[in-house]
């Protein structure tokens, strides 16, 4: 017997208090703590990048640009591909042995 998808029964969850003051302000709050977290890994970045010499072959925005642009002057497209990958491999590995060991079972 075949069976069909069916979706997830609501859990008679209150959301009421997500749209009211405390939340909009809860909200507003994560969105300025995100922008901040941003604005100092961007700084830092562009901080390393303009410090260390050769730096640009290994920072994932110089690379995704040589990708964009089909190798650049300073790194060329099959190395900005190939470095590019081996991040993306890490970082699903990473996620993967992330995932098998979470601590969710629903």
């Amino acid at each position: 017997m075949q069976q069909h998808w069916l979706p997830p029964r609501p859990r008679e969850i209150d959301t009421t208090a997500w749209f009211g003051g405390d939340g909009l302000t809860s909200s507003l709050q994560t969105l300025g703590e995100s922008v901040l977290a941003i604005a100092g890994y961007t700084t830092l970045g562009a901080a390393l990048g303009s410090i260390l010499d050769g730096s640009q072959r290994w920072l994932p925005g110089s690379l995704l640009t040589a990708i964009a642009s089909g190798g650049t002057t300073t790194i060329a497209l099959g190395a900005a591909l190939v470095t590019t990958a081996a991040y993306l491999a890490v970082a699903m590995g990473a996620a993967g042995v992330l995932f098998q060991r979470r601590d969710v079972t629903a």
